[in-house]
């Protein structure tokens, strides 16, 4: 139950952390393309932002949340509640 718990608020951070991104991902990337675009390139590009682009880095933030709370689920799955919380 516990590794549970640690494993669900890995997963909830690593979805914070997309949707921060994922807001702040399209006026820096408008910006910075624009000046990247201006300083090689004489004719201007369009800017296009693709929204499977948004979806593969969700897939990949709660693949890597996953992955980064296994060990300390299953530590704290090891444990007694007591201990667990001594650390707090």
């Amino acid at each position: 139950m516990l590794a549970v718990i640690v494993l669900s608020e890995g997963l909830v951070i690593g979805v914070l952390s997309w949707i921060i991104a994922a807001v702040a991902a399209w006026p820096i990337g408008k910006v910075a393309g624009d000046v990247i675009v201006g300083l090689l390139f004489k004719d201007g590009m369009k800017f296009v932002f693709e929204p499977v682009g948004l979806l593969v880095w969700l897939l990949a933030s709660l693949v890597f949340s996953a992955a980064a709370t296994l060990f300390p689920a299953w530590r704290a799955s090891r444990s007694t509640v007591r201990e667990s919380l001594s650390y707090q």
